[in-house]
């Protein structure tokens, strides 16, 4: 049985690459323009987990992020994994739902010019009623409540309607940040103090900030793995 294209072997270790844009499910046709599925990165996982010959896992990180739907089941399997074997990430970027994939390894290295964090959601939705006016389209529409399905782009947005989406966002935010709190072994409150406003920082402010654990690109992560591997089958003697 063969990894998926998406991962590698070197020697007794396999090298997932999580590139691109994250969306749910498979990415089918999408891949094509470098985009990749959650579900593909869980196959991978999984199929690394089981194989015998690998005795870690380095997950390569260089994604600006992407869905909500989707990260959370794919990080817990990165850090379920984590117990069976040892998985760490290397971030060349790891941003947003990137960064919360990588915050689920045991540790993470980057480069020097490596983007980390960018933690946070958000929603955005395209109002086109003065298009459709300047057009001439008017579009009549009949909904059983109010906020049913609040964010069509052919009426305008209602005060209550953005209420709601700001409360999605804020709770879903709330969800992001326990996630990754808890495993870089920090509280909320702190990660908030430190990168609430959602910015995205260089290497060296990301490691100051406890977003990483270490500098040295892909070399010290492997390093790393290596030292675990090693030390996981020193303590099964």
């Amino acid at each position: 049985v063969t990894l998926p294209p998406m991962a590698q072997m070197v020697n007794d270790v396999a090298v997932i690459q999580v590139a691109g844009p994250l969306v749910a499910g498979n990415a089918g046709w999408r891949r094509m323009f470098g985009v990749i599925g959650y579900e593909e990165i869980k196959g991978a996982v999984v199929e690394a987990a089981m194989r015998p010959d690998v005795n870690g896992i380095l997950m390569h990180f260089d994604t600006p992020g992407g869905a909500v739907n989707g990260v959370k089941p794919t990080g817990d399997l990165i850090k379920e994994v984590g117990r069976m074997k040892p998985v760490v990430g290397y971030a060349a970027t790891a941003a947003s739902a990137g960064y919360w994939l990588a915050s689920q390894t045991s540790k993470i290295f980057a480069d020097d010019l490596s983007m980390i964090g960018s933690i946070g959601t958000i929603m955005q939705f395209v109002d086109l009623t003065e298009r459709n006016k300047a057009e001439g389209v008017q579009y009549n529409i009949f909904k059983s409540g109010s906020l049913k399905m609040a964010g069509n782009p052919n009426e305008p947005m209602s005060d209550a309607a953005k209420e709601q989406f700001q409360q999605v966002v804020d709770d879903m935010n709330a969800i992001f940040y326990k996630n990754v709190a808890s495993a870089r072994r920090t509280t909320p409150s702190q990660l908030k103090a430190n990168f609430g406003d959602g910015r995205a920082v260089v290497a060296a402010r990301a490691l100051a900030g406890g977003l990483i654990d270490g500098l040295g690109g892909q070399g010290a992560a492997m390093r790393n793995l290596r030292e675990q591997i090693n030390a996981k089958f020193a303590k099964a003697k």
